[in-house]
């Protein structure tokens, strides 16, 4: 997957639906239809600007990796996923009881991957009592270091593809603190648009605290 979004234009897109007791369902969507043809001609060929290509069957099982993962992860259940290959576009969903259980998850991924500790850089906060949701986020130096050394060409990449994240809540919104927020019309959820290329720079901060009524 990593090598097909080196070679096309994408949105990455997560959303968190939050109940008031604190449970709720997260959904990450990638979608590169925006370059469907392109990819279509690249799922042909063995390999691409040094990377190989994965085949299809090869896509699934990683992602059918991950489902198995999420699976067994405390507090989540309800996994689902759906692959589709003429768009190019995928997602990975499940219900969770606590935000808490997103943090762990994430942390078991950064072990899985024999990553350092800097990239467990994102943690989820729920208080129903305060009726406050926090999202916590620290630029990775790694990644800004990863994206310092690829070319003009992949970079205009990053610079098009665009990152998403929708919160929603049962109850409206007071205000948040990430000036870059956009609260909906209807009160009840929150949207922070970027560029991919902001974010692996470090330019786009990406924590927010969000006070509901």
């Amino acid at each position: 997957m990593c090598t097909l979004l080196l070679t096309s234009c994408f949105d990455v897109i997560d959303e968190v639906t939050m109940h008031e007791d604190g449970s709720g369902e997260f959904l990450l969507t990638v979608n590169m239809s925006k370059s469907k043809t392109k990819l279509t001609s690249i799922m042909l060929l063995d390999s691409i600007k040094g990377f190989r290509v994965p085949s299809k069957e090869e896509i699934n099982a990683n992602i059918n990796n991950w489902v198995e993962f999420l699976e067994n992860s405390q507090g989540i259940s309800n996994v689902k996923k759906t692959t589709d290959f003429n768009e190019f576009i995928f997602t990975l969903g499940f219900s969770f009881l606590s935000v808490e259980n997103i943090n762990q998850a994430i942390e078991k991924i950064v072990i899985k991957n024999k990553q350092s500790t800097e990239s467990f850089n994102l943690r989820y906060e729920f208080n129903p009592i305060k009726k406050e949701f926090s999202r916590h986020y620290t630029p990775n130096n790694a990644d800004k270091n990863r994206y310092d050394k690829l070319d003009q060409e992949d970079k205009t990449i990053f610079n098009e593809a665009v990152y998403v994240s929708i919160v929603r809540f049962n109850n409206e919104v007071a205000n948040c603190t990430n000036k870059k927020a956009v609260i909906s019309k209807s009160g009840k959820a929150v949207m922070i648009r970027t560029f991919a290329s902001n974010i692996f720079a470090g330019n786009q901060n990406l924590s927010n605290t969000i006070q509901l009524k």
